[in-house]
Formats: structure tokens, C-alpha cells, sequence
């Protein structure tokens, strides 16, 4: 089951999507970032390969770094080192 669509294979262009660098939506962020922080424990224990998920979760940190949003770079820091 995705956290974001109920179709997985956009799901999976999605993470594909986040992980080039290929989105430009600010409001894409987001609403992964809020879908991390209200299922933690399906990125956590997800069938997704362990290393695309701490990719994912790094594209993110560096998004919100770039934003200057520093309080979701440490959430997500911690997810990461929870993975």
C-alpha cells in the first residue's frame, strides 16, 4: 500500500522523480515530508529497499536545507538514522 497513491507504480515514479532531482513543485516536498511525519512506520518497515528509502529521505534533507527549513532536516536525519 503507498503512502502517497493509491496506484503504486506512480508511487514508485514519485520516489524516482525525488531522488534526480526532476520535481520542482515546493508543495511536492511538503506533502511528502507530511506524509513521512503521519507514517513513520511504513517508511520505517516498508516493503521499499532500505537504500532507496534513506535516498529518498536524503533528496528531502537537502531540499529542506536549501529552503532553510532546518526543523524537517532534523526530523527526517532521524528517520534516516532509524531506517
Amino acid at each position: 500500500m503507498s503512502i502517497f497513491f493509491e496506484n503504486e507504480s506512480r508511487h514508485d515514479d514519485l520516489l524516482q522523480m525525488l531522488i534526480e532531482n526532476a520535481v520542482n513543485n515546493p508543495e511536492v516536498y511538503d506533502e511528502v515530508y507530511s506524509a513521512i511525519v503521519k507514517n513513520e512506520d511504513y517508511v520505517l518497515y516498508g516493503d521499499y529497499p532500505k537504500e532507496l528509502k534513506i535516498k529518498v529521505v536524503e533528496c528531502l534533507i537537502e531540499y529542506f536545507i536549501k529552503t532553510d527549513e532546518f526543523e524537517k532536516c532534523q526530523f527526517l536525519d532521524k528517520i534516516k538514522n532509524k531506517i
